[in-house]
């Protein structure tokens, strides 16, 4: 129970890390450099976290392996995100 938990935070921290790299992305001050990594990393983390959304919502097992590279990924991801001025 406590993965799915887990897994569903991930989710949504997800959610709004993307929704703000979308945001950045939109900007006219954006940096390509950093756009051009933000997208393959946030494409990353999408790829590891969706099965695990799946899975948890079969109740389907965790592996805590897995949870914990989505959660690395999602990290990498975030920290590309220029900090908010």
């Amino acid at each position: 129970m406590q993965r799915q938990q887990s897994v569903y935070g991930l989710s949504l921290s997800y959610a709004a890390a993307a929704q703000l790299a979308a945001d950045y992305e939109k900007n006219p001050a954006a940096d390509p450099a950093v756009v051009a990594k933000l997208k393959p990393a946030f494409q990353t983390a999408h790829d590891q976290i969706k099965p695990l959304d799946e899975a948890a919502a079969k109740g389907d097992p965790l592996p805590e392996a897995a949870v914990e590279a989505a959660q690395d990924a999602l990290d990498a991801a975030r920290k590309l995100l220029p900090a908010s001025k």
